[in-house]
């Protein structure tokens, strides 16, 4: 800047001594001739004559130039606007606030077996009171950690139960526990996407499940790029005259290979109310071995554990669900208490972990504290 300043002065200057020869000759002229001449008018409109007014010129010039140059400067406070200069700085600026933000990953819910019924208290807890629990933490949890979808991976009830005592609500009674469940207490949910299985409990026909539930008895789900097999595996002896706890069908191949060809380039989830995998087709275990199919989730066994497929099996994972009505053997230290699995799924992967509510059991001797109990899976989308 100070060098700016200092070439201009100088440029002023030797203009203006340039013409300053000029004027002194005139000058002098115009003496002998006895007449004045028009000369360079000072700041103060006198005509210069002789060394002051030279020197007063010199002044005025430096003067000019330093304000000139000022006026050129960076200062925020005496710089014009320059029009083009504040379209490119809108256009940045728009450009900024329209730059994509990276997006959150998808956050779902699986739970399972969560036994609407009318015969047990479990850990103190009537039927009626362990749904309203259940309600109430999924809604507050929803305030900590929103979620978009959720479901549940069967046995919503006992409505078929091969039981002498009390055998099945609905064969006996027709009385539909999976219906109040619906609409008594999902209903209540802040997350409105739900969706439901039938267990082996649940030996309606698909016409009738699909009054209850608005679903058949399988389908599938598509969620941000990710493929959800709703599976049906116990699909033996729908609507039986008889009590009985669910008949293994396995997985039902031809349905999957017409999903998985409708979306080919999608990952695959297989969810199911349970898997009993040596029980399952030769097409069953070498479709696990396909690099698409990324985890499968499962109930039934009121368990919260995740294991690991053999290298036979395409060493897939299986993550199972839990439950909110009573842990395998009852034994909540070692299988888990009642929670759900957190399914965070994003472009490049699925993350899973397991969450418990802060559950006080049979009457405050079992206090079970609020948190994540295992540490999260993460599994990165094989088809990127």
């Amino acid at each position: 800047m100070k060098k700016r300043i200092f070439c201009l002065v100088i440029c002023f200057l030797m203009v203006f001594f340039s013409g300053c020869g000029d004027d002194a000759v005139s000058s002098n002229t115009s003496a002998e001739r006895g007449s004045l001449t028009d000369g360079t008018v000072s700041s103060s409109g006198s005509v210069p004559s002789g060394s002051s007014s030279a020197v007063s010129s010199i002044a005025s010039a430096v003067s000019s130039a330093v304000q000139f140059v000022s006026s050129q400067s960076g200062s925020t406070e005496s710089k014009p606007s320059n029009p083009s200069s504040s379209a490119a700085s809108s256009v940045n600026s728009n450009t900024q606030a329209e730059e994509p933000q990276e997006k959150k990953p998808t956050h779902l819910i699986m739970m399972s077996d969560v036994h609407l019924e009318d015969y047990h208290k479990w850990y103190g807890l009537t039927s009626p009171d362990r749904m309203t629990k259940m309600v109430g933490d999924l809604n507050n949890f929803y305030q900590k950690d929103p979620f978009d979808h959720l479901f549940i991976l069967g046995d919503t009830s006992l409505d078929f139960w091969e039981n002498t005592t009390y055998g099945g609500s609905y064969r006996r009674e027709g009385r539909s526990n999976t219906k109040t469940l619906i609409d008594d207490y999902l209903s209540r949910l802040t997350a409105k996407n739900q969706y439901i299985i039938p267990g082996n409990h649940e030996q309606y026909s698909n016409a009738d499940w699909k009054k209850i539930t608005g679903r058949d008895r399988q389908y599938s789900v598509v969620i941000d790029g990710w493929l959800f097999l709703m599976l049906d595996t116990f699909a033996g002896e729908l609507d039986a005259d008889y009590d009985h706890h669910g008949i293994y069908t396995g997985v039902d191949m031809t349905f999957v290979n017409e999903q998985m060809a409708k979306y080919p380039d999608l990952p695959v989830v297989l969810c199911a109310h349970y898997f009993y995998v040596d029980k399952e087709s030769d097409l069953f275990r070498s479709l696990l071995k396909n690099k698409r199919i990324v985890c499968l989730f499962e109930g039934h066994d009121h368990v919260d554990t995740v294991e690991q497929l053999p290298k036979s099996l395409g060493l897939k994972k299986v993550f199972h669900c839990g439950n909110f009505s009573y842990t395998k053997n009852h034994n909540i230290d070692e299988f888990g208490s009642w929670g759900w699995r957190n399914v965070y799924i994003s472009e490049d992967s699925i993350k899973i972990d397991y969450y418990t509510p802060r559950n006080i059991l049979d009457g405050g001797k079992k206090v079970i504290p609020e948190g994540i109990k295992q540490t999260a899976v993460e599994i990165e989308n094989p088809m990127k």
